[in-house]
């Protein structure tokens, strides 16, 4: 990695500077004393992008009995596990979503004529009438 892409990568201010400049001075081939620490930090650098994840202390649990269970080898394969079916839940989530639109603006689009609303309304509270003399007791009974 290059200066510029370093400091890009970490940001301007004068630290990440200075660690840039360190790690320029390590890939010319110049040897220092704190040679792992700059290392470190260009590691550190590299990784800054990544999200630090608390997961408190429910999920913490989740995790440990997941790798103690043998399903999985570290926490990463656990949550890269959990991000796959997020994604496959958003994924269809979006796909049904993208049919219901279809489906609704398919019905605005259709040419039938609709039935008025005291016409639906009547057959609604027939079916009603009917569903409740159904269920009623019998005189007598």
């Amino acid at each position: 990695m290059s200066r510029p892409e370093a400091v890009a990568k970490l940001g301007s201010d004068e630290a990440t500077a200075r660690a840039a400049s360190l790690h320029d001075n390590v890939e010319e081939g110049v040897r220092f004393a704190s040679l792992p620490l700059v290392s470190a930090l260009c590691m550190m650098a590299q990784r800054w992008d990544m999200p630090n994840v608390n997961l408190g202390p429910h999920f913490d649990r989740f995790v440990k009995e997941q790798i103690e269970q043998g399903r999985f080898q570290n926490a990463s394969e656990v949550v890269r596990a959990g991000l796959r079916l997020l994604e496959e839940h958003e994924v269809s989530h979006a796909e049904r979503l993208a049919e219901l639109k279809r489906q609704i603006n398919q019905a605005f689009d259709d040419p039938s004529p609709g039935r008025p609303a005291g016409e639906v309304f009547d057959e609604l509270e027939a079916r009603y009438r009917h569903d409740l003399r159904q269920k009623a007791p019998e005189p007598g009974s």
